[in-house]
């Protein structure tokens, strides 16, 4: 159907390597600005998250498919505790961004992710995909960060997961 976005690390992989100038500016402007990320594991993350996504969800006024049953992300956690990731992003201990993915062997899947106005101004999106990639960067695991909204080439989301590998798989 689509391109998605990966990143197959091996040994010759240079973390540094992987990010466009673009990706570079707007980690170090996150960064400047005091945007924090904590990688949690608990259930009442997963709320928090879900209360930030289905805001992102509304803003954006994202197709229905989008809006999960509100029992998903309780259930998502109660089924996937052991496999599952959990980051916030925080300015000024506000919360401005979150991503959830999945870990199992030697694969990790970015699954969802949003930001608020705060987050989208500071970047925090770029800095929660930088943290995935590296709590994860071990020779022999992919990272799979999705595709876009549509098959096109030149979609948007697709275009900003680019900005973290330039390498595709295809989803069937």
């Amino acid at each position: 159907l689509r391109k998605t976005v990966c990143l197959k690390i091996d040994n010759h992989l240079n973390l540094q390597d992987i990010y466009s100038l673009k990706t570079k500016k707007k980690l170090l402007k996150a960064k400047k600005n005091g945007i924090k990320i904590s990688k949690l594991s608990s259930l009442q993350d997963i709320k928090l998250f879900s209360k930030l996504y289905f805001a992102t969800m509304k803003k954006k006024q994202a197709n229905l498919a989008y809006f999960f049953h509100k029992d998903y992300f309780k259930l998502m956690f109660k089924y996937f505790k052991n496999n599952i990731l959990i980051y916030l992003a925080y300015k000024n201990n506000e919360l401005c961004g979150g991503l959830i993915g999945f870990k199992y062997e030697n694969f990790v899947h970015v699954h969802l992710s949003a930001n608020n106005n705060l987050g989208l101004k500071y970047g925090s999106a770029y800095l929660l995909r930088e943290k995935i990639i590296s709590d994860n960067f071990f020779h022999g695991i992919t990272i799979h960060f999705g595709g876009g909204l549509t098959n096109d080439p030149q979609d948007s989301l697709l275009r900003f997961k680019m900005n973290f590998s330039n390498q595709s798989i295809d989803y069937y």
